[in-house]
C-alpha cells in the first residue's frame, strides 16, 4: 500500500504541469488566508504627523510647527508655532481649533500665547491616555474664508513624534524667546551653507565653461567662412553664460552677508537677555 501511494505521488510530482498547479494552489490559499486576517483582526491606520518647519498655507496666514513635547504628568502638548500674516493688514488675532483621532468630537483646552515676533505656543491640555494623533487648525479670527477647511491646511502632530518628557516644567517668556531666536540662528547658518555650496558649484562651471572657450578659440584660429562663424558664436554663447553665473555669485554672496549680519543680530537680542 505505501509502495503504491509513494509511486503515485512520484508520478504525480514528475509532471512540472501539476507542480505548477501545486504551486499556484499554496499561494491562493496564502493570499485568501492574508485577506480574511485583515478582515477580521483590525489593522491600525498609519499615523498622520507634519514635518516640523513644514509651511501650511491657510490663505490669510502660513503657519509652521517649530516643535512638539508631550509633558506625561499633566497629559499635555506644547507645541510651537511660527505664524505669519499673508494679508496687508496686521491680524486682530488667531483662533485654533483641535481635535484628537481616538475622539474627534472631545473639547480640550487649548491656549495660544505669543512669547515674540511671529513665534507663538500652544498648549492643548487633557489628552486622553492612549492619544494618537492631534490635529490642529490655525486660523485668522478677522478671516470671514476658514469657516471650512480642507485637511491639507491643518497641522498633524503624532504621539510616536512627540518628544516625551515625564514632568512640565515652568519657562520664562524670555527662555522661549531665546530658543526662537537660536532656531533663527540655526536657519541663518544653513542659509549660509547653502549659498556656499552654490556658489561653488558656480564657479565649477565658470571653469567649465572657461575650458571650453579656450578649446574653441584655439579651434576658431584655424578656421574660415560658416564655421569660424559658428564656432565664435557659441564662444559668445558661453561668454553670456559666465557673467548670468558671476552675477548669480554676487547675489548669493549679498544672502550670506545679510544673514551673517542677522546672527549677529541675534546673538545681541540674546546677549541682552542674558544680562
Amino acid at each position: 500500500m505505501e509502495k503504491r501511494l509513494l509511486g503515485k505521488l512520484k508520478q504525480f510530482f514528475d509532471h512540472k504541469e501539476n507542480i505548477y498547479r501545486v504551486l499556484a494552489g499554496v499561494l491562493i490559499a496564502a493570499y485568501a488566508f492574508l485577506f480574511l486576517s485583515r478582515l477580521l483582526v483590525h489593522v491600525p491606520e498609519d499615523y498622520e504627523n507634519t514635518a516640523l518647519r513644514t509651511k501650511i498655507n491657510t490663505g490669510e496666514i502660513t503657519v509652521q510647527m517649530t516643535s512638539r513635547t508631550f509633558y506625561a504628568d499633566r497629559n499635555l502638548l506644547e507645541i510651537g508655532l511660527i505664524i505669519d500674516s499673508n494679508a496687508n493688514a496686521i491680524p486682530t488675532g488667531y483662533a485654533v481649533k483641535v481635535a484628537e483621532k481616538t475622539n474627534v468630537k472631545a473639547h480640550y483646552p487649548t491656549q495660544l500665547i505669543k512669547i515674540v515676533d511671529d513665534y507663538y505656543l500652544l498648549y492643548i491640555h487633557q489628552l486622553p491616555a492612549g492619544w494618537t494623533d492631534v490635529s490642529v487648525l490655525v486660523s485668522d479670527t478677522g478671516s470671514s474664508g476658514l469657516s471650512l477647511t480642507s485637511d491639507n491646511q491643518k497641522l498633524y502632530v503624532s504621539e510616536p513624534k512627540a518628544v516625551k518628557v515625564k514632568h512640565f516644567k515652568s519657562r520664562s517668556m524670555s527662555e522661549h524667546a531665546a530658543d526662537y531666536y537660536h532656531l533663527l540662528i540655526g536657519d541663518c547658518e544653513q542659509s549660509i551653507t547653502k549659498e556656499g555650496r552654490k556658489q561653488a558649484a558656480d564657479r565649477q562651471n565658470i571653469h567649465a565653461l572657461n575650458s571650453q572657450i579656450r578649446a574653441l578659440k584655439d579651434q576658431a584660429s584655424y578656421q574660415t567662412g560658416s564655421d569660424k562663424q559658428t564656432t565664435e558664436s557659441n564662444i559668445s554663447s558661453y561668454e553670456s553664460q559666465i557673467n548670468g553665473l558671476q552675477n548669480d555669485i554676487q547675489q548669493s554672496q549679498t544672502r550670506a552677508k545679510d544673514s551673517r549680519q542677522e546672527i549677529g543680530l541675534l546673538q545681541d537680542k540674546l546677549k541682552k537677555m542674558n544680562k
